[in-house]
């Protein structure tokens, strides 16, 4: 036992008094939001996707800008009415706008075409498609004879409620909002998990390689078993994962009960002391 405890004792502090231990412990739950919830937030965020810029909007008729500019309102996107085709490329090259929407004479029998300096801003592209889509739809509902209200109530969604019950009969609706709040919790939990295993798994795996190439396994088994000796490594690197963990929760507590609530984040329901 007292082997097995110097062991123990020598691969615990060989871990935590690593400067990666140190660093990944300080700065890892913040790398784990990094990775996980901020990139889900921005994407479904098209205001923040943007930058603030606004949309270049070469519209045809009055009534579509109009159409164009209210939806892209209703996303959270600016929008700026271009007359000049070249000046409006020229904008989204300089950066003054975020992309360009040339819509031509003969839309929606034509495609509407979509520029940007990346190629990839899917979030706006959905928004202004969905817009699009939508008073395209109402148009042809026209020319089939429809009136604008009629062709506005076929269109309209009536939308569904997630509503959760509770043990006690309860009640609670959530909203689309509380599912990715779940949903990212789970995952930078996992992520966590699965981090952390690995890590430690790895450091086990390269202790014994280290020991076995520098033939001091040997001198090691002489005094004590194979067991023993494994045990030791397993338990002390453990150990120190404990502790990473110990550090994450209290920074995480400090969050959920002091920091948050002073600088008034929006912390997601699910992310508790008790989770």
């Amino acid at each position: 036992m007292r082997k097995f405890l110097a062991v123990t004792r020598h691969e615990f502090k060989k871990a935590a008094a690593n400067k990666t231990f140190v660093i990944i412990t300080i700065l890892g739950p913040f790398l784990l939001l990094a990775v996980t919830v901020l990139p889900t937030l921005f994407s479904n965020d098209a205001a923040s996707v943007s930058g603030g810029k606004p949309i270049g909007v070469i519209a045809s008729t009055d009534a579509l800008w109009e159409q164009l500019s209210t939806g892209l309102q209703a996303a959270g996107l600016e929008s700026a009415r271009v007359t000049d085709p070249v000046n409006g490329k020229a904008a989204v090259l300089e950066g003054s706008y975020a992309a360009l929407v040339e819509q031509g004479a003969l839309w929606p029998d034509e495609p509407c075409r979509f520029y940007s300096r990346s190629g990839t801003d899917m979030v706006v592209y959905s928004a202004i498609a969905s817009v699009l889509d939508s008073y395209a739809m109402e148009l042809r509902m026209g020319q089939l004879g429809l009136s604008q209200d009629q062709a506005r109530l076929l269109l309209s969604k009536p939308g569904m409620s997630m509503v959760k019950l509770g043990h006690d009969s309860s009640e609670e609706e959530k909203q689309e909002q509380d599912f990715l709040a779940i949903l990212m919790t789970s995952l930078s939990f996992v992520m966590a998990l699965y981090m952390t295993v690995l890590l430690y798994g790895q450091m086990i795996g390269r202790s014994v390689v280290l020991e076995k190439t520098n033939k001091t396994v040997e001198i090691m088994l002489s005094s004590i078993s194979s067991k023993a000796l494994m045990f030791g490594k397993i338990v002390g690197l453990g150990m120190a994962a404990l502790v990473q963990y110990g550090v994450w929760m209290l920074m995480a507590a400090l969050l959920l009960r002091i920091v948050g609530p002073a600088l008034g984040i929006a912390l997601p329901a699910t992310l508790t002391i008790g989770n």
